[in-house]
């Protein structure tokens, strides 16, 4: 079994009244790259602050490599990005990183190099003596992961790595998490740009009002998610209803000619078609749709009622 890295077990958090995360349990596994998603005011980020022990949770409890969140022990293997880094903008980047190496009381003997290395990490070499205040927000948010890297922790916790990027940007950032996949390294973002989270992750869990309402690989999400379009003549209510009964847990929905048959899997296809032709109903056409993360997605937020 794959190592676990990250662990929550019924994590909850509130503030005052309002409960921004409840009964949160899931395992991450050393050296994957884990994306949780959900709409703004989900708990996304209440969730990576409690896992790096930033804030505590109100119930519950999770762990880091077996050490509590909570525990010192924990904090030594992990580093934090927040969604917007907050870095000296008078300093260089070389500056940066200098400076929060001597706050993680680390050997002298060592900063230049490891500030080499990790400005090479990140794409920054030929902007290493540029000031902050000049930087793009793309090179801004490559900065703050260099900083979270420094004592080369095993885990990264990445608040919304890409928001408020251009192409350009998101695509450097993106490039950046993969290659450090390829390091060995074990990373949990948050995010709300499907795509992205799409292009890079292993696997995906969907925060709603709090409550995580899936946990799939990618591989799993494009199975929950496959479809199915279906064009012809005498598509009534009641033939749309016995597809309904056919593939039970599908979404029917009317489409230009035709209905799409959302949570319709390839081996459920043929029942579908033969409820159709049962009801009457003049076949021209079934052809598959190409499901994504983002059809997951808003299938699962529909369904809750938001």
């Amino acid at each position: 079994m794959p190592e676990v890295a990250i662990e929550a077990r019924s994590l909850t958090k509130r503030y005052a009244s309002h409960t921004a995360v409840e009964g949160l349990s899931f395992s991450i596994y050393r050296g994957e790259i884990f994306g949780l998603l959900g709409p703004n005011g989900a708990g996304k980020t209440s969730t990576v602050k409690m896992l790096a022990g930033i804030t505590w949770p109100t119930e519950g409890t999770g762990a880091i490599f077996g050490h509590p969140i909570e525990s010192l022990e924990a904090s030594r293997y992990h580093g934090y990005s927040p969604e917007r880094p907050y870095l000296y903008e008078f300093l260089t980047a070389e500056e940066i990183l200098r400076f929060y190496y001597d706050v993680e009381r680390l050997p002298a003997s060592q900063r230049a190099v490891v500030v080499d290395e990790l400005l090479a990490i990140v794409g920054l070499e030929g902007a290493r003596r540029q000031r902050v205040r000049t930087f793009s927000k793309g090179m801004v948010h490559r900065l703050g992961i260099a900083q979270a890297l420094i004592g080369d922790p095993p885990i990264l916790f990445l608040d919304e790595p890409g928001t408020g990027l251009d192409p350009i940007g998101r695509i450097e950032v993106r490039n950046l998490l993969v290659s450090l996949k390829k390091r060995g390294k074990t990373l949990f973002m948050n995010s709300n740009i499907l795509a992205d989270v799409e292009l890079v992750c292993d696997r995906v869990g969907i925060l709603n009002k709090g409550r995580l309402m899936a946990l799939k690989t990618l591989e799993e999400v494009r199975a929950r998610a496959s479809a199915v379009e279906v064009t012809g003549t005498g598509l009534t209510p009641r033939a749309i209803h016995a597809v309904a009964r056919a593939v039970p847990g599908a979404r029917v929905q009317a489409s230009e000619g035709g209905i799409r048959i959302h949570g319709c899997p390839a081996d459920q296809v043929p029942g579908a078609v033969a409820a159709l032709v049962a009801a009457k109903v003049r076949i021209r056409s079934v052809e598959p749709l190409h499901p994504s993360l983002e059809d997951l997605f808003f299938e699962l937020v529909h369904e809750s009622g938001d």
